[in-house]
């Protein structure tokens, strides 16, 4: 099958206008694979007396899915590992909180080491305290695979009309 020479040109064409959008851009957040899902982790530098509702389960569950279980926010605090730098401590990552005592004040947190994968810490600070909370969101699908499916499909589709022209001519 020989493909005609305007055929690559427009074929050539279109693989050079799309690239740019298929690049990824400069990071403002990471995405990790847990279980069988991905996820968008951010930092953000606040406290739980100022931004309340990311700490409660009823809210916490979107913006931290990790929320009430302390070895969930431990896998997401190693699959970050160091992508996200430093959190308030530079010798560690981002805090991913799991719960709030409100009767004591405090927010219980795990902190992985940047210099080491498999060593991480509980930390604890106050509901006041200012530090940098690792926040996650379900990640979308990325742009590429519905335009490669679509683009797949019309191929598809293609051929085969081809095949039935070809049919009922012979």
């Amino acid at each position: 099958m020989t493909r005609s020479p305007m055929r690559l040109a427009a074929l050539a064409l279109f693989s050079a206008a799309t690239i740019p959008f298929l690049t990824a851009g400069p990071a403002a957040a990471v995405m990790v694979k847990v279980s069988t899902t991905f996820y968008d982790v951010s930092v953000i530098d606040t406290s739980q007396s100022a931004n309340s509702t990311l700490f409660y389960p009823l809210f916490a569950g979107g913006n931290m899915p990790w929320w009430n279980d302390d070895l969930l926010a431990s896998e997401f605090a190693m699959k970050v590992y160091d992508a996200l730098g430093g959190g308030s401590d530079p010798l560690y990552g981002p805090l991913f909180a799991y719960r709030v005592d409100p009767w004591v004040g405090e927010v219980s947190s795990m902190a992985q080491l940047l210099s080491d994968l498999h060593v991480q810490d509980g930390v604890v600070t106050g509901t006041g305290d200012v530090v940098k909370y690792a926040v996650a969101k379900v990640a979308p699908v990325p742009l590429p695979m519905p335009v490669f499916g679509a683009a797949a499909g019309y191929g598809w589709t293609r051929r085969l009309r081809k095949r039935l022209r070809s049919g009922s001519e012979g």
